[in-house]
């Protein structure tokens, strides 16, 4: 009977003390700085809804950690409110411990750079906006990419990484785009209107409407003049054109050959006139009907509204 007892007791210490090895090799693991294959790459980004097996199996690949199994069970542990996405600056080495901590705090490791794309800004605006304050963002490969982007990069503040790509910006705001006008883009087929005729619609009342309040029945007179097969007669694309507004413009100007220009050509233009915002869209798609067919701002910032020609010259 001592004999069984004694061996049990052996196998017992034996298998606890293989537990204890085991835990002190994990643990060692996870506080062990292992420098990365390469010194170079000390960016690493985590995308919304990765899963932490597969961050574990990328690190392990890039030579950051030592083994993906210890980081994946660690993180289970030691991050149960999962990781923060982001790109994440790793100064070189650390363990997975730091690595962890880092992730799961959303601590990036660098100040972020904040960039914020007014409502209405043009393509060209937001690419000298991003070249301005992110090296690695080219404004000629930013205006080459987003050719056919004009009205889809949304106006919002943004923060990236100080290595953010052109790329990257351009995909972000598109991102952002679909994000934040999901609801308003299920009710385009209120309208008789395609989505990018929408959006220039929308890139002209932004820039014709003084306020949010005016959007509604600036809408409504546009849409009504294009239902009419009446010219526009907008002079926001000369700004988008030329730069000018409508006190700098000419009879010259007016009289421009282009498709831009809503004095010459019935319809819209054949592209967004610059990136506009979510009140702009709405106001697209819930128009506010009235009477009117022209409008004005004074000197005083007010909109003055006529139902005639007459009266609009008045």
């Amino acid at each position: 009977m001592r004999e069984k007892k004694r061996s049990f007791s052996l196998i017992s210490g034996f298998f606890l003390l293989l537990i204890l090895s085991v835990a002190c090799y994990i643990g060692y693991l996870i506080f062990l700085v292992k420098p990365t294959v390469s010194q170079e790459k000390q960016y690493y980004e985590i995308t919304k809804g990765q899963s932490l097996q597969t961050i574990s199996r990328d690190l392990e690949s890039q030579g950051y950690i030592y083994s993906a199994k210890v980081f994946y069970y660690a993180g289970r542990v030691l991050a149960i409110g999962g990781f923060v996405s982001g790109e994440y600056y790793i100064k070189q080495p650390q363990s997975m411990y730091q690595l962890l901590r880092m992730f799961s705090s959303g601590n990036y490791g660098y100040t972020p750079v904040k960039i914020t794309v007014p409502e209405g800004y043009t393509n060209r605006q937001i690419a000298a906006a991003c070249a301005k304050v992110l090296l690695e963002c080219s404004q000629a490969a930013f205006m080459n990419q987003t050719e056919r982007l004009e009205g889809y990069l949304f106006p919002a503040t943004y923060s990236f990484s100080p290595n953010t790509t052109t790329e990257k910006v351009i995909e972000k705001m598109v991102e952002t785009y679909y994000k934040r006008t999901a609801d308003v883009r299920d009710q385009f087929t209120k309208t008789r209107l395609s989505e990018k005729e929408i959006l220039t619609l929308a890139s002209i009342i932004e820039r014709e409407a003084g306020t949010d309040a005016e959007k509604p029945i600036v809408a409504g007179i546009l849409l009504k003049r294009l239902q009419e097969d009446k010219l526009l007669q907008v002079d926001a694309p000369f700004l988008y054109l030329y730069g000018k507004t409508s006190r700098e413009l000419s009879r010259a100007d007016l009289q421009q050959d282009t498709p831009y220009n809503t004095y010459v050509y019935k319809g819209l233009p054949p592209t967004p006139i610059g990136n506009p915002g979510l009140t702009s869209i709405e106001a697209v798609v819930n128009p506010e009907s009235s009477p009117y067919y022209f409008y004005l701002h004074g000197d005083d910032g007010q909109i003055h509204y006529a139902v005639t020609y007459q009266e609009h010259l008045k």
